[in-house]
């Protein structure tokens, strides 16, 4: 918020943890003095492919140690 970007194109939403449009909207928060626009799901078939991957990656590296 204190770089002022005015818009957050994101690709996943966060269900369990997130601050932008899931648990919270931060970037829309009147109490702020600075409010951001906001746009979700762009490429979420894609987005969530890669978390998949590298969460199972991250795996696969703690198991082989």
């Amino acid at each position: 918020m204190q770089a002022r970007v005015e818009r957050v194109i994101y690709g996943m939403p966060d269900p369990k943890a997130g601050c932008v449009g899931t648990l919270l909207n931060l970037l829309q928060d009147d109490r702020l003095n600075q409010q951001a626009e906001m746009m979700m799901g762009i490429e979420q078939e894609a987005c969530s492919q890669l978390l998949t991957d590298f969460f199972r990656r991250l795996q696969q590296k703690k198991k082989q140690r």
